[in-house]
Protein backbone atom coordinates (compact mmCIF):
# COMPACT_ATOMS: atom_id res chain seq x y z
CA UNK A 1 0.00 0.00 0.00
CA UNK A 2 1.04 3.71 -0.85
CA UNK A 3 -0.31 6.54 0.40
CA UNK A 4 -1.36 9.66 -2.57
CA UNK A 5 0.49 12.31 -2.00
CA UNK A 6 -0.05 13.90 -5.55
CA UNK A 7 -2.46 13.40 -8.17
CA UNK A 8 0.23 13.03 -10.49
CA UNK A 9 0.39 9.34 -8.75
CA UNK A 10 -2.98 8.65 -10.21
CA UNK A 11 -3.88 8.01 -14.06
CA UNK A 12 -6.42 10.10 -15.89
CA UNK A 13 -8.70 7.50 -16.53
CA UNK A 14 -8.89 7.14 -12.51
CA UNK A 15 -9.41 10.80 -11.82
CA UNK A 16 -12.25 10.77 -14.42
CA UNK A 17 -14.28 7.64 -12.52
CA UNK A 18 -13.57 8.56 -9.41
CA UNK A 19 -14.97 12.43 -10.62
CA UNK A 20 -17.79 10.07 -12.49
CA UNK A 21 -18.99 8.45 -9.44
CA UNK A 22 -18.37 10.99 -6.88
CA UNK A 23 -16.15 8.67 -4.89
CA UNK A 24 -13.64 11.67 -4.33
CA UNK A 25 -9.66 11.66 -4.80
CA UNK A 26 -8.03 8.67 -4.21
CA UNK A 27 -6.45 8.75 -0.91
CA UNK A 28 -4.35 5.21 -1.25
CA UNK A 29 -3.23 2.67 -3.97
CA UNK A 30 -3.10 -1.10 -3.01
CA UNK A 31 -1.25 -2.93 -6.21
CA UNK A 32 -0.72 -6.66 -7.23
CA UNK A 33 2.59 -8.28 -6.03
CA UNK A 34 5.22 -7.93 -9.10
CA UNK A 35 5.48 -10.60 -11.51
CA UNK A 36 8.33 -12.90 -10.25
CA UNK A 37 10.82 -14.66 -12.23
CA UNK A 38 8.77 -18.27 -11.59
CA UNK A 39 6.37 -17.68 -14.75
CA UNK A 40 9.58 -17.45 -17.30
CA UNK A 41 11.72 -19.98 -15.41
CA UNK A 42 8.52 -22.33 -15.84
CA UNK A 43 7.36 -21.21 -19.09
CA UNK A 44 11.01 -21.68 -20.56
CA UNK A 45 11.62 -25.13 -19.22
CA UNK A 46 7.72 -26.30 -20.46
CA UNK A 47 9.08 -24.89 -24.15
CA UNK A 48 12.65 -26.59 -23.66
CA UNK A 49 10.59 -29.81 -22.90
CA UNK A 50 8.76 -29.37 -26.25
CA UNK A 51 11.63 -28.95 -28.24
CA UNK A 52 12.89 -32.06 -26.79
CA UNK A 53 9.92 -34.29 -27.82
CA UNK A 54 9.89 -32.85 -31.33
CA UNK A 55 13.71 -33.12 -32.28
CA UNK A 56 13.37 -36.82 -30.78
CA UNK A 57 10.83 -37.37 -32.98
CA UNK A 58 12.60 -35.82 -36.10
CA UNK A 59 15.63 -37.34 -35.30
CA UNK A 60 14.57 -41.20 -34.53
CA UNK A 61 11.44 -41.34 -37.63
CA UNK A 62 13.19 -43.34 -39.96
CA UNK A 63 14.70 -45.45 -37.23
CA UNK A 64 11.20 -46.21 -35.32
CA UNK A 65 9.11 -45.89 -38.16
CA UNK A 66 9.40 -50.45 -39.37
CA UNK A 67 9.00 -51.20 -35.62
CA UNK A 68 6.01 -48.46 -34.01
CA UNK A 69 2.93 -48.05 -35.02
CA UNK A 70 1.95 -44.66 -36.48
CA UNK A 71 -0.15 -43.44 -33.42
CA UNK A 72 2.44 -43.81 -31.39
CA UNK A 73 5.03 -41.96 -33.32
CA UNK A 74 2.80 -39.28 -33.76
CA UNK A 75 2.47 -39.56 -29.88
CA UNK A 76 5.84 -37.66 -30.18
CA UNK A 77 5.17 -34.43 -31.44
CA UNK A 78 1.82 -33.84 -30.75
CA UNK A 79 3.35 -33.92 -27.01
CA UNK A 80 6.03 -31.66 -27.95
CA UNK A 81 3.69 -29.47 -28.74
CA UNK A 82 1.23 -29.47 -26.29
CA UNK A 83 4.67 -28.15 -24.29
CA UNK A 84 5.51 -25.77 -26.52
CA UNK A 85 1.63 -24.40 -26.18
CA UNK A 86 1.91 -25.10 -22.13
CA UNK A 87 5.57 -23.15 -21.80
CA UNK A 88 4.06 -20.53 -24.09
CA UNK A 89 0.96 -19.70 -22.57
CA UNK A 90 3.01 -19.37 -18.96
CA UNK A 91 5.59 -17.26 -20.35
CA UNK A 92 3.33 -14.70 -22.29
CA UNK A 93 0.07 -15.31 -19.59
CA UNK A 94 1.23 -11.79 -17.41
CA UNK A 95 0.40 -9.78 -20.60
CA UNK A 96 -2.67 -10.41 -20.88
CA UNK A 97 -3.56 -10.47 -17.02
CA UNK A 98 -1.96 -7.46 -15.93
CA UNK A 99 -1.51 -6.28 -12.51
CA UNK A 100 -4.09 -5.22 -10.19
CA UNK A 101 -4.87 -1.57 -8.67
CA UNK A 102 -7.18 -1.08 -6.16
CA UNK A 103 -7.81 2.50 -5.58
CA UNK A 104 -9.17 3.93 -2.13
CA UNK A 105 -11.30 6.71 -1.96
CA UNK A 106 -13.36 8.62 0.94
CA UNK A 107 -16.95 7.18 -0.81
CA UNK A 108 -15.04 3.55 -1.96
CA UNK A 109 -13.14 1.36 -4.29
CA UNK A 110 -12.13 1.59 -7.65
CA UNK A 111 -10.25 -1.76 -9.11
CA UNK A 112 -8.52 -1.44 -12.21
CA UNK A 113 -7.25 -4.62 -14.11
CA UNK A 114 -8.44 -5.16 -17.60
CA UNK A 115 -11.30 -2.82 -16.58
CA UNK A 116 -12.63 -0.63 -14.35
CA UNK A 117 -15.17 -1.89 -11.17
CA UNK A 118 -16.46 0.47 -8.88
CA UNK A 119 -17.83 -0.47 -5.24
CA UNK A 120 -18.92 2.31 -3.44
CA UNK A 121 -19.18 1.75 0.26
CA UNK A 122 -22.67 2.18 0.68
CA UNK A 123 -23.11 -0.68 -2.26
CA UNK A 124 -21.39 -3.21 -0.21
CA UNK A 125 -23.48 -5.88 1.30
CA UNK A 126 -21.60 -8.86 2.48
CA UNK A 127 -17.79 -9.42 3.24
CA UNK A 128 -16.14 -12.60 3.31
CA UNK A 129 -13.00 -13.03 4.89
CA UNK A 130 -10.84 -16.52 4.53
CA UNK A 131 -7.50 -17.02 6.33
CA UNK A 132 -5.57 -19.88 5.23
CA UNK A 133 -2.66 -20.78 7.20
CA UNK A 134 0.06 -19.47 8.05
CA UNK A 135 -0.49 -15.71 7.90
CA UNK A 136 -2.78 -15.06 4.29
CA UNK A 137 -6.11 -13.95 3.91
CA UNK A 138 -8.77 -13.88 0.97
CA UNK A 139 -11.93 -11.08 1.35
CA UNK A 140 -14.30 -11.43 -1.04
CA UNK A 141 -17.22 -8.84 -1.60
CA UNK A 142 -20.95 -8.82 -3.10
CA UNK A 143 -22.24 -5.84 -4.58
CA UNK A 144 -25.50 -4.76 -3.90
CA UNK A 145 -25.84 -5.37 -7.85
CA UNK A 146 -25.06 -8.91 -7.19
CA UNK A 147 -21.51 -8.23 -8.72
CA UNK A 148 -18.79 -9.92 -6.39
CA UNK A 149 -14.95 -9.17 -6.20
CA UNK A 150 -12.64 -11.21 -4.75
CA UNK A 151 -8.84 -9.99 -3.18
CA UNK A 152 -6.26 -12.69 -2.61
CA UNK A 153 -2.88 -12.69 -0.81
CA UNK A 154 -1.41 -11.53 -4.49
CA UNK A 155 -2.19 -8.30 -3.29
CA UNK A 156 0.35 -6.00 -1.43
CA UNK A 157 -0.54 -5.69 2.13
CA UNK A 158 -4.17 -7.71 1.56
CA UNK A 159 -4.33 -7.18 5.27
CA UNK A 160 -4.54 -3.98 5.88
CA UNK A 161 -6.77 -3.65 2.54
CA UNK A 162 -9.19 -6.33 4.39
CA UNK A 163 -9.25 -4.26 7.73
CA UNK A 164 -9.77 -1.13 5.97
CA UNK A 165 -12.33 -2.82 3.99
CA UNK A 166 -14.56 -3.97 7.08
CA UNK A 167 -14.11 -0.88 8.77
CA UNK A 168 -15.88 0.86 6.08
CA UNK A 169 -18.89 -2.01 5.69
CA UNK A 170 -19.06 -2.17 9.83
CA UNK A 171 -19.31 1.81 10.01
CA UNK A 172 -22.05 1.77 7.22
CA UNK A 173 -24.37 -1.73 7.78
CA UNK A 174 -23.90 -2.08 11.97
CA UNK A 175 -26.67 0.46 13.02
CA UNK A 176 -28.59 -0.50 10.01
CA UNK A 177 -28.57 -4.13 11.31
CA UNK A 178 -29.34 -2.55 15.07
CA UNK A 179 -32.40 -0.94 13.64
CA UNK A 180 -33.62 -3.78 12.34
CA UNK A 181 -32.90 -6.23 15.05
CA UNK A 182 -34.77 -3.57 17.70
CA UNK A 183 -37.72 -3.95 15.09
CA UNK A 184 -38.22 -7.21 15.63
CA UNK A 185 -36.74 -8.40 12.23
CA UNK A 186 -34.24 -11.18 11.69
CA UNK A 187 -30.84 -10.83 10.61
CA UNK A 188 -29.15 -12.97 8.57
CA UNK A 189 -25.84 -14.04 8.58
CA UNK A 190 -26.62 -17.11 5.87
CA UNK A 191 -25.72 -19.84 8.72
CA UNK A 192 -26.68 -18.44 11.66
CA UNK A 193 -29.89 -15.98 11.76
CA UNK A 194 -30.26 -13.22 15.17
CA UNK A 195 -33.41 -11.78 16.38
CA UNK A 196 -34.68 -10.54 19.81
CA UNK A 197 -35.92 -14.24 20.82
CA UNK A 198 -32.14 -15.38 20.55
CA UNK A 199 -29.77 -17.30 18.01
CA UNK A 200 -30.33 -19.55 15.26
CA UNK A 201 -28.75 -22.42 12.75
CA UNK A 202 -31.28 -23.79 10.47
CA UNK A 203 -28.94 -26.46 9.06
CA UNK A 204 -28.24 -27.76 12.61
CA UNK A 205 -32.07 -26.99 13.81
CA UNK A 206 -30.65 -25.28 17.00
CA UNK A 207 -31.86 -22.62 18.65
CA UNK A 208 -30.54 -21.12 21.97
CA UNK A 209 -32.09 -18.05 23.60
CA UNK A 210 -30.58 -14.97 24.96
CA UNK A 211 -30.78 -16.90 28.19
CA UNK A 212 -29.56 -19.63 27.37
CA UNK A 213 -26.62 -18.22 24.68
CA UNK A 214 -22.87 -18.12 26.65
CA UNK A 215 -20.55 -16.59 24.42
CA UNK A 216 -19.34 -16.63 20.60
CA UNK A 217 -16.22 -17.32 20.15
CA UNK A 218 -14.47 -16.32 16.86
CA UNK A 219 -11.11 -18.30 15.66
CA UNK A 220 -9.21 -17.65 12.53
CA UNK A 221 -11.52 -20.77 10.88
CA UNK A 222 -14.14 -21.09 13.08
CA UNK A 223 -17.37 -19.54 14.55
CA UNK A 224 -18.40 -21.64 18.51
CA UNK A 225 -21.44 -21.06 20.17
CA UNK A 226 -21.42 -21.81 23.47
CA UNK A 227 -24.76 -22.58 25.54
CA UNK A 228 -25.05 -21.12 29.29
CA UNK A 229 -23.99 -24.07 31.70
CA UNK A 230 -21.71 -25.86 28.71
CA UNK A 231 -18.04 -26.17 28.32
CA UNK A 232 -18.12 -27.51 24.49
CA UNK A 233 -19.61 -25.25 21.97
CA UNK A 234 -23.40 -26.37 20.56
CA UNK A 235 -22.02 -25.30 17.32
CA UNK A 236 -19.24 -24.64 14.90
CA UNK A 237 -19.08 -22.95 11.61
CA UNK A 238 -16.41 -22.43 9.11
CA UNK A 239 -15.67 -18.55 9.64
CA UNK A 240 -15.07 -18.51 5.68
CA UNK A 241 -18.73 -19.37 4.95
CA UNK A 242 -20.57 -16.62 7.58
CA UNK A 243 -20.24 -13.06 6.11
CA UNK A 244 -20.22 -9.53 7.69
CA UNK A 245 -18.23 -11.43 10.92
CA UNK A 246 -17.39 -8.27 12.65
CA UNK A 247 -21.23 -7.05 12.35
CA UNK A 248 -22.59 -10.29 13.62
CA UNK A 249 -20.45 -10.27 16.54
CA UNK A 250 -21.28 -6.87 17.41
CA UNK A 251 -25.10 -7.73 16.95
CA UNK A 252 -24.74 -10.37 19.30
CA UNK A 253 -22.65 -8.32 21.96
CA UNK A 254 -25.29 -5.32 21.64
CA UNK A 255 -28.29 -7.57 21.83
CA UNK A 256 -26.69 -9.64 25.22
CA UNK A 257 -26.00 -6.07 26.55
CA UNK A 258 -29.55 -5.06 26.51
CA UNK A 259 -31.02 -8.39 26.97
CA UNK A 260 -28.66 -8.05 30.68
CA UNK A 261 -29.90 -4.60 31.13
CA UNK A 262 -33.81 -5.32 30.44
CA UNK A 263 -34.14 -7.69 33.18
CA UNK A 264 -33.27 -5.34 35.80
CA UNK A 265 -36.77 -3.32 37.87
CA UNK A 266 -35.33 -0.13 36.96
CA UNK A 267 -35.13 -0.62 33.26
CA UNK A 268 -38.29 -2.16 32.74
CA UNK A 269 -39.57 0.85 34.83
CA UNK A 270 -38.33 3.62 32.38
CA UNK A 271 -39.18 1.76 29.68
CA UNK A 272 -43.35 2.04 31.26
CA UNK A 273 -42.36 5.70 30.95
CA UNK A 274 -41.51 5.86 34.95
CA UNK A 275 -39.46 9.10 35.90
CA UNK A 276 -36.40 7.56 37.69
CA UNK A 277 -35.20 10.03 40.61
CA UNK A 278 -31.46 9.91 41.24
CA UNK A 279 -31.19 13.35 43.52
CA UNK A 280 -30.38 16.38 42.01
CA UNK A 281 -31.84 15.12 38.53
CA UNK A 282 -34.97 12.92 37.78
CA UNK A 283 -34.16 10.41 34.03
CA UNK A 284 -37.44 9.68 31.93
CA UNK A 285 -38.10 8.26 28.20
CA UNK A 286 -39.16 12.41 27.37
CA UNK A 287 -35.31 13.79 28.55
CA UNK A 288 -33.27 14.80 32.15
CA UNK A 289 -34.77 17.13 34.77
CA UNK A 290 -32.66 18.99 36.93
CA UNK A 291 -34.44 19.87 39.78
CA UNK A 292 -32.04 22.82 40.70
CA UNK A 293 -32.30 24.59 37.59
CA UNK A 294 -36.04 23.62 37.82
CA UNK A 295 -35.67 22.70 34.00
CA UNK A 296 -36.34 19.24 31.66
CA UNK A 297 -33.74 19.03 28.90
CA UNK A 298 -35.73 16.68 25.83
CA UNK A 299 -32.92 14.07 24.41
CA UNK A 300 -32.78 15.56 21.38
CA UNK A 301 -31.20 18.62 23.33
CA UNK A 302 -28.67 16.97 25.00
CA UNK A 303 -25.02 16.70 23.64
CA UNK A 304 -23.81 13.87 26.37
CA UNK A 305 -23.97 12.49 29.38
CA UNK A 306 -20.64 11.08 31.10
CA UNK A 307 -21.05 9.37 34.76
CA UNK A 308 -17.35 9.64 35.52
CA UNK A 309 -14.99 8.48 38.56
CA UNK A 310 -15.89 12.43 40.04
CA UNK A 311 -19.07 13.66 38.86
CA UNK A 312 -21.64 12.99 36.72
CA UNK A 313 -21.10 15.60 33.32
CA UNK A 314 -24.26 16.52 31.33
CA UNK A 315 -24.01 18.49 27.73
CA UNK A 316 -26.38 20.70 25.89
CA UNK A 317 -26.22 20.82 23.15
CA UNK A 318 -27.11 25.05 20.94
CA UNK A 319 -24.93 28.05 19.88
CA UNK A 320 -22.73 28.07 23.09
CA UNK A 321 -21.85 24.98 25.06
CA UNK A 322 -23.45 24.49 28.38
CA UNK A 323 -22.51 21.97 30.96
CA UNK A 324 -23.76 20.95 34.13
CA UNK A 325 -21.68 19.08 36.76
CA UNK A 326 -23.18 16.88 39.70
CA UNK A 327 -20.39 15.39 42.03
CA UNK A 328 -20.90 11.63 42.82
CA UNK A 329 -22.16 12.34 46.54
CA UNK A 330 -24.74 14.37 45.45
CA UNK A 331 -26.66 11.13 43.23
CA UNK A 332 -28.43 8.34 44.51
CA UNK A 333 -29.15 4.92 43.70
CA UNK A 334 -25.10 5.43 41.33
CA UNK A 335 -25.60 1.59 40.32
CA UNK A 336 -29.22 1.95 39.13
CA UNK A 337 -28.13 5.28 37.24
CA UNK A 338 -25.40 3.65 35.63
CA UNK A 339 -27.49 0.77 34.32
CA UNK A 340 -29.82 3.40 33.08
CA UNK A 341 -26.72 5.29 30.90
CA UNK A 342 -25.60 1.76 29.36
CA UNK A 343 -29.20 1.18 28.20
CA UNK A 344 -29.68 4.22 27.16
CA UNK A 345 -26.59 4.64 25.29
CA UNK A 346 -27.44 1.34 23.81
CA UNK A 347 -30.16 2.01 22.41
CA UNK A 348 -29.06 5.29 20.67
CA UNK A 349 -26.38 2.88 18.71
CA UNK A 350 -29.66 1.98 16.19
Amino acid sequence: MRQVTSIRQIPLEIIGAATAYRLGMPEKIFSGKPETLRYPIIGSLCIVLGIVFIATFLLTYQLLMPSWPLWQLLLLPLIGFAWLALGGWILFAPAFYPRTYIYVCPEGLIVSTRKLDIIRWDQMERLWKQFRPPDLYAYSIRRSDGARFEFTHELNDITSLGALIEHEITLRLLKRAISAYRAGDTISFDALLVNRKGIAIPARRLFLSWEQTWKLEITEQDVLLYQTGHKEPQARLKAARIPNLNIMCELITYAQREHALLQYPHIQAYNTGSELDFGPLAISRHGITLYQAGITLPWDEIKGVNLGEEDLMLGRKGTEQEWFAFPRWMLHHLDELSDLLRYIELRQLG
